[in-house]
């Protein structure tokens, strides 16, 4: 049996990880108050998911019981199985293979391509699909190749996005990307080609800071994508620097946030 699985959890805007030892026994006898299966080498995983689910789901009441789940499913699959209207209700809850790999992650360590887009029609029958860039990370690889905030991406290994297949296309290490010009209302190819290979990346969350005057105003912009704490230093800089500057409004973009860890106290601490 595989270590078991680390599990995150989405409680509205906080997020609970769980992780576990290495399972010492393949088919481990059945115990009281579970529903574990002497022949069945998924159900003290599966108990375990489930037990871990009803101590920090936040929908955890309109869970079904673990008798009434099916513990021969696989655990990716025996997770998704017990959520609480996937999707929809709960659009937080995911299982991970690594809990390393995951660590990594909340820290802001992922091997990426750099990019973060949005999908839109490149036609007007809606069979062509490109990605308009919202920015490309601080240092990524995408940064590196020039992508900026604007670009239009059309095709990835000389394959046109559609709608079917957009959602993979960055599945691969090794890209090239066909950037994309709009005019007349659609969006085409150009003959510009980027080529992009994925790697090791420490996000800074601090995507962009600037004071904006508008008369007597002065406004402190920040595009904060992540909260690690690794980064407090950071952003009481950015903080002290708006001060300096007699800062006396302001925006904090969250748009790309994605969550994370950071004390109010040491953003106020700064101002």
């Amino acid at each position: 049996m595989k270590t078991l699985k680390t599990i995150a959890l989405g409680l509205t805007l906080l997020s609970a990880t769980i992780s576990c030892n290495k399972l010492t026994k393949v088919n481990p006898v059945p115990t009281t108050g579970t529903a574990t299966v002497v022949d069945n080498p998924y159900a003290d995983v599966n108990n375990w998911i489930h037990s871990q689910l009803k101590t920090y789901y936040l929908w955890e009441s309109q869970m079904a019981t673990v008798a009434k789940t099916d513990l021969k499913l696989k655990p990716d699959d025996y997770f998704k199985s017990i959520l609480v209207n996937p999707g929809e209700l709960d659009r937080f809850s995911w299982i991970q293979e690594s809990a390393e790999e995951l660590t990594a992650s909340l820290n802001g360590v992922n091997k990426v391509a750099g990019l973060r887009f949005s999908a839109i029609s490149a036609n007007e029958a809606k069979t062509k699909v490109a990605l308009t860039v919202a920015f490309a990370l601080k240092g990524s690889p995408a940064d590196k190749a020039g992508l900026k905030r604007g670009d239009f991406i059309t095709q990835v290994d000389g394959v046109d996005l559609t709608p079917e297949n957009y959602g993979s296309a960055f599945a691969k290490d090794m890209l090239v990307l066909t950037l994309g010009e709009y005019k007349n209302g659609i969006i085409t190819s150009t003959s510009k080609k980027l080529e992009i290979t994925k790697a090791e990346h420490q996000t800074d969350p601090i995507q962009h800071a600037e004071v904006i005057q508008v008369g007597d105003r002065k406004i402190g912009y920040l595009v904060y994508l992540q909260f690690l704490t690794a980064y407090n230093s950071n952003i009481r800089s950015v903080f002290a620097d708006f001060k300096a500057k007699g800062v006396n409004e302001l925006v904090l973009d969250f748009r790309y946030n994605g969550g994370g860890y950071i004390s109010a106290s040491d953003i106020i601490s700064s101002l």
